[in-house]
This record gives structure tokens, C-alpha cells and sequence, in this order.
């Protein structure tokens, strides 16, 4: 019992995965909210040790509105959002002098994030990790998921999805596997650009979306073997690509400038982060921008200059980064059911996750001109994934705006 093992999913880059500790270009133990199982937290009240009885009596709180174990407590991070427990090496105090026992699963887990979905365990990396997502989005071949073990008494799951529950019988989440499999397939398809790839998904999403508004969910099954018939033999798809209008162009210019502005001013971050995040804000504003940051329509002339001379070439040569940023998205949040969104809303988000990334690279790369390169490209990732990436209220301000905004212009935000 004691090394009893679960068989887990995991792609390629988790099994080679080692934190790097103190080398570390960030560090994850700050802008969270870090919830405590309940076995870590008898372990902490017990402690005999002086110094770390009261570090837990000051730090460690019962967490009273979550009375279910994996979240039976939370850390009380410090003024400046780090957690309390972090030396000035940037290590976990509790690791390096009591042991990796005593860590709790969500910091014990950290960066891996695991689903069950009906009898399988899938474990992901999150992108928030620097070490990680080089690991995660600089492999060229396609991600593919094989077995691995890992520790039973230490697996956190995060979500579950049961489409063999009964209920489902007749209506879409029954189909959730084969959907999600097959946008993978899609995502992964290097017969088409990945714009490409990202609106024909949009196409086959929006004809499901439609059956399940109508209730004929049983259609599903036959609407992705049309479209897998279709691409598998190359046949002509008569899609009508959607054009990126400059009014589009602007408006995408002024909600990414918006968002990071809004994140950035209610976020508090250690002064070495939030300097780091204020100087990739700045230079994606100089990237674009003229002399007069208000004029927008030097700013749109600006942002295509650096699309075209600087950002499309690292796009075609790297293109695989945003394929294997999609699919880690797409197993980590049950695309396309996750968020009990529709399954439409569900692309859109995604959608508008890729141009934002699009956006502010672009800026980036209008900055840095001929010295962009992926390292960069990766920083502003993390960065961003850190900002904004698991924020509910983001989330939820983009469904605001998904709502405001005509569906095809949201499609062609992934265009150029």
C-alpha cells in the first residue's frame, strides 16, 4: 500500500520534466491562491519543530467557505503575494529543511495538472512554468500522450468528466471524447497553416453547436466523419476564410492593450515580476505604437508593418509552439465542455486566447525587429499565462465580449 502507483496519461515532455529550482528564470510560488489538503494540514498543526510551528500557526488558515479535503486550508501569502515559505533562493523552506512529505499535494503537483475523465487519469503540464512550457512547446514532433505511474496518496485531481455517465445518453457530452480527439487531430494536421486549422475547427464546431441547439445530438458522430472523410482525402473544403478588417485589426490592438493594462494595475506582484510584465507591456506598446500612443491608426500601420517583416516568418517557422500550446489546452480544460459553456463559446475563447498571445508578440516583435526570437516568445508566453491564463474574471470579461462581437469577426481574429 504504501508505494501504490496510478496509471496516468502523460505526454513526452512531463516524463523528461525537472524543476530547476533556484535557476529558475520566475518562480511559482507566488500569485496564487495555494489551497492546503487536509492530511498537509494536520501534518503542519502538529509540527514540532519551534520556527516552523509558527510559521504554519501565522501562515496556514482553515479554509471555512471549501469544506472538502484537497482544499481544507490555504497559504496566507505575504503583502507582496509571494508565499511566506520562500527563501531568498527562491526555495520551498518546507521542502529543503523538513522534506518533500510535508509538502501539500496542490505545491507537491505544481506544474502538473490531472483530469479524470471516465476511467483514465490525464496529467498536463501548466504553460505558467518556464521550464515546462519550453519543454511542452518547443517539441517539434506532435504531442502524444503514452502511460506512466504516478504516486496514488499524492494525486491531485483537478477536474472529472464522465461521458459513460447515463445521463448523457442522448446528449453531447456523451460524444466528448471523439470530439476532443478529433480536434486534436485537426490542431495537429501540418497539411494546413495553423490559421488554417484553427478555422476549419471553428467550422466543425459551429455545425455541432447547431445540432445540439436543435437536439440532435446523435449527429454528431456523422458531422466529424464527413469532415475527417473530407480532409483525410484532401478533398476540397469550399471554405470561405474570413478577412481581418482594420476596424477588427484595431479593435483586437485596443483589447489586448486593455486587458494587460487592467491585469497589470490590479495585480500584486514581487517587484522583480512586475517590473519584468511592465517592460513586456512597454515594448509591445513601442512595438506598435507612434510617438503619440493614442493614434490608433498609425498603431494598426505599425502592427502590420512588424506582422509582416518580423512576426510571420518566426510564426511559419514555429508554428508547431501554437500547435502544442492548443492542445495542452485542449486536454487540460475538456475542451470543448469544460467550462459548462456552449461548445461554441468554448472555441471562441480559445480563439481569443491565440490572438491575444498573436497580439502581443507581434508588438514584441515590432520592438525587438530582427532580435525577436523564441526565447523571447516563450518569456511573454509564461508571462501571459501567468497574467491571465487561469483568471476567472478574465474568462469571463472575454464571454462578455464574445457576446458583443459578431462570430466571424471573432474567427478571423486569428488571421494576420
Amino acid at each position: 500500500m504504501k508505494n501504490e502507483v496510478t496509471k496516468v496519461l502523460i505526454p513526452e515532455y512531463l516524463k523528461s520534466f525537472k524543476c530547476t529550482g533556484s535557476e529558475c528564470t520566475d518562480t511559482c510560488c507566488y500569485g496564487w491562491n495555494i489551497n492546503i489538503d487536509k492530511k498537509t494540514y494536520k501534518s503542519y498543526t502538529a509540527i514540532k519543530d519551534k520556527e516552523f510551528k509558527k510559521l504554519f500557526k501565522d501562515n496556514i488558515k482553515r479554509n471555512r467557505d471549501k469544506p472538502w479535503d484537497e482544499s481544507y486550508g490555504y497559504i496566507k501569502m505575504a503583502s507582496d503575494n509571494t508565499c511566506p515559505f520562500l527563501s531568498e533562493k527562491k526555495l520551498c523552506k518546507v521542502h529543503s529543511e523538513l522534506g518533500e512529505k510535508y509538502l501539500s499535494k496542490t505545491c507537491f503537483n505544481y506544474p502538473r495538472i490531472s483530469t479524470l475523465i471516465d476511467n483514465d487519469v490525464i496529467m498536463l503540464g501548466s504553460i505558467s512554468c518556464p521550464e515546462l512550457a519550453r519543454l511542452a512547446l518547443l517539441n517539434k514532433s506532435s504531442m502524444k500522450l503514452s502511460k506512466a505511474e504516478y504516486p496514488s496518496k499524492r494525486l491531485l485531481i483537478s477536474r472529472r468528466f464522465d461521458s459513460l455517465n447515463p445521463s448523457y445518453k442522448k446528449k453531447p457530452e456523451k460524444h466528448f471524447k471523439l470530439i476532443r480527439d478529433f480536434s486534436i487531430w485537426i490542431i495537429q494536421n501540418r497539411n494546413y497553416k495553423i490559421t488554417e486549422r484553427i478555422i476549419i475547427l471553428g467550422k466543425i464546431i459551429e455545425e455541432i453547436d447547431t445540432v445540439i441547439k436543435n437536439n440532435n445530438s446523435m449527429d454528431i458522430p456523422s458531422i466529424i466523419q464527413k469532415w475527417y472523410s473530407n480532409l483525410l482525402k484532401k478533398t476540397e473544403l469550399n471554405i470561405d476564410f474570413p478577412h481581418k478588417s482594420k476596424d477588427l485589426l484595431k479593435f483586437e490592438i485596443k483589447l489586448v492593450k486593455l486587458l494587460l493594462e487592467n491585469k497589470l494595475n490590479a495585480s500584486k506582484y514581487p517587484e522583480k515580476y512586475s517590473k519584468f510584465f511592465t517592460q513586456c507591456f512597454e515594448e509591445y506598446l513601442c512595438g506598435i505604437s507612434s510617438k503619440n500612443k493614442d493614434e490608433i491608426t498609425q498603431a494598426i500601420n505599425n502592427y502590420t508593418y512588424a506582422y509582416n517583416n518580423y512576426f510571420k516568418k518566426f510564426l511559419e517557422e514555429y508554428e508547431y509552439i501554437f500547435e502544442n500550446l492548443i492542445v495542452n489546452d485542449i486536454y487540460i480544460n475538456l475542451f470543448p465542455f469544460g467550462r459548462n459553456k456552449s461548445v461554441l463559446e468554448e472555441y471562441l475563447l480559445l480563439v481569443m486566447r491565440c490572438s491575444f498571445i498573436k497580439v502581443s508578440l507581434t508588438g514584441l516583435a515590432g520592438y525587438y525587429k530582427e532580435d525577436f526570437n523564441v526565447d523571447l516568445a516563450l518569456d511573454v508566453i509564461v508571462a501571459l499565462e501567468k497574467l491571465v491564463g487561469n483568471n476567472p474574471s478574465y474568462r469571463e470579461y472575454m464571454l462578455d465580449v464574445i457576446k458583443d462581437t459578431n462570430n466571424a469577426d471573432i474567427e478571423a481574429m486569428v488571421i494576420s
